[in-house]
């Protein structure tokens, strides 16, 4: 029997012990400090069991940063001596809401302070729906985990990892926050993402979230490179700002990714594809620019790329699309290494000019524009360690394309040919946005994107094929409208093997 469930700070934990499916818990106005764990809950698709809070509900933490850091740092150095990665993997189960092997919930409405590491964490779970959360300060926003765990939203929400908003982007180097060696003085507590995932089923949306000065968007492992985990995954809608390292990191093995219609504004490498078995990705109508560089300058990641691609690949299922975006750069495309299969065509670049931002500690944010496919790519390159630095040339062996892209770069595409790039149909210069510098990347009436856009057949997962239309313009923007394709939600969801029950009640 559906009913709702009243509780307060209190009672919260003692009147939460048995739930049923269609019950409706509401937080109401207080500050929640109990975490909360359940198990074993089966809701119904008509009968979600449902966590909301009402406006004053507020699950606090009790923890700044520098209450919770001395410990992050504390387990990083004890992993490390163990030769494990120097992070908090071994706690990232804690979190405020934990939920394991539990079917049918929803969890909405909730303001969040200090809670750390980790927010929402979820083992071996389907049907989760995840919505308007409001977080200050945790290492993760949401956890989940299990080769059972799939069917999962994420929407609506507001991250903001750094509330300083100026440590983690300016002030603290990216080797303080991650990888090795761990140090007394790091800040390991910040080595998070808005939504990790690690060997889950996959089947996930996250769409309509905005994270802010953050260290990495979201990030989904397939440690065992297993082809039945980290598949159709949809991510759209979303503002990633500030974002220290990724705001997109597929690992080790995914497919059936379809990143859309997302929006990138200081992020030091936008798309970490660095995957040894992939395919069918599908990267289109995003949107990107800057105005800053991440810092210290001292540190030796703040050049940052678009792309960031894998040393080798073991399998490649399905092409890698890039279509139909609009990126105004200062660093590099791609940088170096390779990623089989990977067609890029109707895009819109544009690099700034030198002056265009000033300087920040003493350093031009732009420079003459930075070699377009690596410190490597020059004609012919100089030596073998100079073609490992920069993006492969193997595009026939690849099947790696380049066509139709508008791109005003001053290698693009007289250069990179004499570089050995094969680079098809192309026009160089700017695609005239209505104002870069403040991520207004609509084109003006003469720019020459204009209906210049290609008709090209993608491959999609399930073996079908989709037509992107041609006659419509380059770049992300048609109109005042970022680019879609010409299909309807329902059918984005048929492709990617969506519940269709889960996305109604989403």
């Amino acid at each position: 029997m559906k009913q709702d469930i009243i509780v307060n700070p209190s009672n919260v934990v003692e009147k939460t012990k048995t739930l049923s499916a269609g019950d409706r818990v509401v937080f109401t106005p207080g500050r929640y400090t109990e975490r909360l764990s359940f198990s074993d809950l089966s809701g119904q698709p008509d009968q979600a069991i449902e966590f909301f809070a009402e406006p004053g509900a507020v699950l606090d933490g009790g923890q700044r940063f520098e209450d919770f850091n001395p410990r992050a740092q504390q387990i990083s150095e004890e992993q490390e001596k163990l030769g494990k990665y120097p992070g908090i993997q071994t706690i990232i189960m804690e979190g405020f809401f934990v939920f394991t092997n539990c079917d049918w919930v929803t969890v909405r409405g909730f303001y969040v302070e200090g809670v750390w590491p980790t927010v929402i964490a979820i083992d071996n779970c389907r049907h989760v729906l995840i919505d308007d959360f409001h977080i200050r300060e945790s290492t993760f926003a949401v956890f989940a985990m299990g080769p059972e765990t799939e069917h999962i939203i994420v929407e609506n929400c507001n991250w903001l990892q750094d509330i300083t908003k100026g440590d983690l982007w300016f002030r603290i180097g990216w080797h303080q926050m991650h990888d090795g060696p761990a140090k007394p003085n790091d800040s390991r507590a910040y080595d998070g993402d808005f939504f990790r995932a690690v060997n889950i089923r996959g089947n996930v949306t996250i769409r309509n979230n905005t994270v802010s000065h953050a260290f990495n968007g979201v990030h989904m492992y397939n440690r065992n490179k297993d082809k039945t985990l980290n598949n159709n995954v949809r991510i759209y809608g979303n503002t990633f700002n500030y974002i220290r390292d990724n705001p997109i990191e597929p690992e080790n093995a995914a497919s059936n990714w379809w990143v859309y219609n997302n929006r990138m504004f200081n992020c030091h490498k936008w798309f970490s594809f660095e995957m040894a078995v992939s395919g069918y990705f599908f990267v289109f109508g995003n949107v990107g620019w800057f105005d800053s560089l991440p810092g210290p300058i001292s540190d030796d990641q703040y050049g940052g790329a678009v792309f960031k691609l894998p040393v080798s690949t073991e399998v490649t299922e399905g092409k890698h699309y890039v279509f139909h975006n609009s990126w105004y750069l200062r660093s590099s495309y791609i940088k170096k290494k390779h990623l089989p299969r990977f067609y890029h065509f109707n895009n819109a670049i544009q690099y700034c000019q030198p002056g265009n931002h000033g300087a920040f500690e003493n350093q031009p944010m732009c420079v003459p524009a930075k070699p377009f496919f690596g410190k490597g790519a020059s004609i012919p390159p100089k030596t073998p360690y100079d073609v490992k630095k920069q993006f492969t040339r193997e595009w026939d062996e690849l099947d790696i394309k380049f066509f139709n892209d508008v791109i005003g770069h001053q290698d693009y595409p007289a250069n990179l040919r004499l570089m050995g790039y094969d680079i098809g149909q192309a026009t160089s210069g700017s695609p005239s946005f209505v104002n870069p510098m403040t991520g207004d990347l609509r084109l003006d009436v003469d720019s020459p994107c204009r209906g210049q856009a290609v008709s090209v057949d993608v491959e999609l997962a399930d073996g079908t094929t989709w037509t992107i239309p041609g006659g419509c313009d380059v770049g992300a923007y048609q109109g005042d409208d970022l680019f879609r394709l010409p299909l309807s939600d329902r059918d984005h969801d048929r492709a990617l093997s969506f519940n269709s029950d889960m996305m109604d009640r989403a």
